[in-house]
């Protein structure tokens, strides 16, 4: 039983080793109304390729079309097969940039930003760990071991303010945009298992409130789930990851995780809308 014990201790960090996307924001169309976004990379167990595309109505905050969607590898597939597939990924998703004028590059304005490798505001904590110098010489030293705990009690990644004008000289305080992120009251159903019990997981609740010349304007709903789609499977948790701004609409990226091979996988999603009470004034 002991070293059954370490067996599992030692397979532990394995176990948790799910795969992180890349993501890539292609652009939005001239009139604001379409965008697309890629998230890409290697499947945890596999290592085979994949890819996703996906078209979004920004008005709407639906699909505009079916993603484009590439996998390669995941079974040992032949290499022959990959030069084949990926071509028709990149012609689907051209196909569906012509159809809905989304322009390569017409990002808008990045207007806040909370990255992965961003651990500014994480509490570290000191974990004893063994490593060998480079003649060999074996070591264990404590060393600081980022686990998202929050630094201080006052930051809330959940909840971003963000101005979409900015003066070049004096600082502009007639504007802003507070955004909040929290979970639905109640746990939903996962569309993927619908019939499992244990498949009742986390929904979504994102909200924006203006604040534009100290007026008392409404909270805009952007996104309530009733239900999680089949597209997200069976997400955990979810974090706000990027905000882009274009001709009075807004991109939120958010990221969530899901249950993977190896550990949670972490994918992205987005949530869009047009500003109600917006002025570029």
């Amino acid at each position: 039983m002991f070293f059954a014990a370490l067996f599992l201790l030692s397979v532990s960090v394995t176990l948790l080793a799910g795969d992180n996307a890349n993501f890539r924001f292609i652009g939005f169309s001239e009139d604001g109304r379409f965008l697309a976004f890629e998230e890409s990379g290697e499947w945890d167990g596999s290592g085979g390729e994949y890819a996703t595309t996906y078209f979004i109505n920004v008005v709407k905050n639906t699909f505009a079309a079916r993603p484009s969607i590439y996998e390669w590898g995941s079974d040992g597939e032949k290499d022959s097969l990959r030069a084949p597939r990926l071509s028709r990924y990149k012609a689907g998703i051209a196909a569906n940039l012509r159809k809905f004028k989304i322009v390569r590059g017409n990002l808008g304005k990045l207007v806040a930003a909370h990255l992965l490798g961003d651990h500014s505001f994480d509490k570290p904590t000191l974990v004893d760990t063994h490593y060998y110098e480079s003649d060999g010489t074996s070591k264990d030293k404590m060393v600081p071991f980022y686990q998202g705990e929050a630094l201080s009690p006052e930051y809330e990644p959940a909840r971003i303010v963000f101005t979409t004008i900015e003066y070049p000289v004096n600082h502009q305080n007639e504007q802003y945009y507070e955004l909040v992120l929290s979970s639905t009251p109640t746990k939903l159903k996962c569309q993927l298992n619908p019939g499992d019990t244990d498949s009742a997981e986390e929904g979504i609740v994102l909200t924006i409130k203006p604040d534009i010349n100290h007026g008392d304007y409404p909270v805009q709903v952007l996104q309530k789930d009733v239900s999680i789609p089949p597209v997200r499977e069976c997400p955990t948790s979810y974090s706000i990851e990027q905000v882009w701004y274009y001709e009075g609409k807004i991109a939120v990226f958010l990221t969530y995780h899901k249950r993977g091979f190896e550990g949670d996988d972490m994918r992205y999603m987005a949530v869009t809308a047009e500003l109600a009470n917006e002025t570029d004034e």
